[in-house]
C-alpha cells in the first residue's frame, strides 16, 4: 500500500510540471481564481531531495483542507492532514490550521529505525521539527506569482527565503 502510494504521488510529481504554461500577474487575484481543489509541489531543497505534495480545497467560505506528503532523501515519508482558514490579499495566499502527521516510510528505512536507537531519535526530531513549524501560529504565507484558470505558480515565504511551487486544479468549488 505505500508504495502504491509513492508511486501515485511521483506520477503526480511528473504531471504537475509537464505542463508549465502560465500568463503573469495583471490584476490581483481573487478568491474565487483560489476556490477549489489543487494538487500542489514545493521543491524546498535539491540537495536533500526535500519536497511537498499536497492535495489542497479551498471553500468559498474561508475554510480549508489539505492532505499531502512530505518526501526527504527518499527516506523518509511523511503524510500530513490540516483543517484551517485562508484568505487571498495583495496576491499572498495565507493559510493557518492544525495539522497532524504519520510516518509512511519505505519498508528498509523502518527496518533501520527499529536497529538504530540513534537513527530513530534523529528521525523522531525530525519529525518533531516538521510538526512544530506546520502548527506554528504565523500561518503558511503563499506570494502567488502567475495564475491561470487551471493552475497557478507560487513561492511559499518562510523567513526571508522563498520556495517555489506550482498547482494544477483538480476542480472548481460549486
Amino acid at each position: 500500500m505505500k508504495k502504491s502510494i509513492l508511486l501515485t504521488s511521483y506520477f503526480l510529481f511528473a504531471s504537475l510540471f509537464s505542463t508549465t504554461q502560465s500568463i503573469a500577474l495583471e490584476n490581483s487575484v481573487s478568491a474565487n481564481q483560489i476556490t477549489g481543489e489543487w494538487k500542489c509541489l514545493i521543491v524546498y531543497d535539491t540537495k536533500l531531495n526535500l519536497k511537498t505534495l499536497d492535495k489542497l480545497e479551498f471553500d468559498k467560505n474561508g475554510t480549508s483542507f489539505g492532505i499531502g506528503y512530505i518526501f526527504i532523501n527518499n527516506e523518509f515519508v511523511y503524510e500530513t492532514s490540516h483543517t484551517g482558514n485562508w484568505t487571498i490579499n495583495n496576491d499572498i495566499l495565507s493559510e493557518t490550521g492544525s495539522y497532524t502527521m504519520i510516518s509512511m516510510h519505505p519498508d528498509f528505512i523502518i527496518q533501520r529505525l527499529k536497529a538504530d536507537k540513534n537513527y530513530a531519535e534523529k528521525e523522531r526530531q525530525l519529525k518533531q521539527h516538521l510538526l512544530d513549524g506546520l502548527n506554528s501560529n504565523q500561518g503558511i504565507n503563499f506570494k502567488i506569482n502567475q495564475i491561470e484558470k487551471n493552475q497557478f505558480t507560487f513561492d511559499q515565504l518562510i523567513g526571508d527565503k522563498k520556495y517555489a511551487g506550482s498547482c494544477k486544479r483538480l476542480k472548481t468549488s460549486n
